[in-house]
């Protein structure tokens, strides 16, 4: 790879299609460690592992939504990509590329479905002891002294972002020549062979795309970040998601197909499906709000959008407060 000098002067206009921006975080998880923090403190257990029982459980609840989803019959498991994880907060995005409108609506549907039933079940609880639990399972088990058990409930955000840049994708393409040029062998030969170690590794280090030496064979992964007013005023709202529900954004609102059967009840209809779509109980609530100037600092005009859950959900998260 021969390299010139840096230059932003011509930058392509990507034009993506609309996507549907779907966020997964973990509730009250401050607390969750704090309180784990101060149980291995008082017991002198092993905060390391306590974390990483927290990683195990955050796992299993994201396999959780990605079985709900590829089991779903409208929606389409390669259409799901997870942008980031932020801390406790999973960013995922779910192309609408090639969906005629009423596919939109149907997939959008469908998708609420999959959330739902990913709200249905009662969270997976962390649990601390002492003594702690031994690797050993033919261990003769220890009755404990000492017991600690949290919940780990989930909340969601969804929106449909019709105009975002994948600043990712922008990156690597105006970086690439930038980074060889910072490397032993492009510094040396003023060029950079094709899956040099080095340029790869500084590439990933530096989120400029993704690639390693495997077998002797360049692997590519696929990373993106996206940019846009309609990204910030996601997570703007995300902020006013509650445990156990879905806050959904005006966007996605507007494509859903609701029928309201009693006040604040409706039945999110998939016609070319052959019905509605209901919970255990048959009672989706949808609980309307604005979000003002104020709130959602930065975005004019302020937003709308509304906490989508049934009685189920919401009774879970009654069932489980943190604090």
């Amino acid at each position: 790879m021969l390299f010139p000098a840096l230059c932003l002067d011509e930058f392509p206009v990507d034009h993506h299609m609309p996507l549907i921006a779907i966020s997964l975080d973990v509730v009250g998880s401050t607390s969750i460690k704090s309180k784990l923090a101060e149980f291995s403190a008082q017991h002198g257990t092993d905060l390391d592992r306590h974390y990483s029982e927290l990683a195990k459980l955050m796992l299993v609840s994201m396999n959780r939504f990605m079985e709900l989803l590829d089991l779903d019959d409208i929606l389409d498991i390669n259409r799901l990509f997870l942008v980031k994880r932020i801390g406790d907060e999973y960013w995922w995005v779910y192309d609408l590329n090639d969906l005629a409108q009423h596919e939109i609506s149907r997939h959008a549907t469908h998708l609420v479905k999959a959330l739902l039933a990913y709200f249905s079940k009662t969270p997976f609880d962390l649990v601390a002891m002492v003594p702690e639990e031994l690797d050993d399972p033919y261990a003769e088990p220890i009755a404990p002294v000492a017991i600690l058990r949290l919940p780990v409930p989930w909340k969601a955000t969804v929106d449909v972002l019709n105009h975002v840049i994948d600043l990712s994708k922008l990156a690597e393409e105006k970086l690439d020549s930038f980074l060889a040029g910072l490397t032993s062998q492009g510094r040396a030969r003023n060029f950079v062979t094709a899956g040099d170690a080095e340029f790869l590794e500084l590439k990933n280090r530096l989120g400029v795309g993704f690639g390693i030496t495997r077998e002797e064979r360049l692997v590519y992964g696929t990373r993106s970040d996206f940019i846009g007013i309609e990204v910030d005023r996601f997570f703007r709202i995300s902020k006013f998601a509650e445990e156990g529900k879905i806050l959904a954004g005006r966007e996605f609102l507007s494509i859903l197909t609701m029928n309201e059967v009693a006040t604040g009840k409706y039945e999110f209809c998939d016609s070319l499906g052959g019905g509605s779509i209901t919970t255990v109980v048959n009672r989706v609530r949808v609980n309307h709000r604005t979000f003002t100037e104020d709130e959602i600092k930065g975005i004019k005009g302020g937003y709308a959008g509304a906490h989508i859950f049934d009685e189920y959900s919401s009774a879970i998260a009654i069932a489980n407060p943190l604090d």
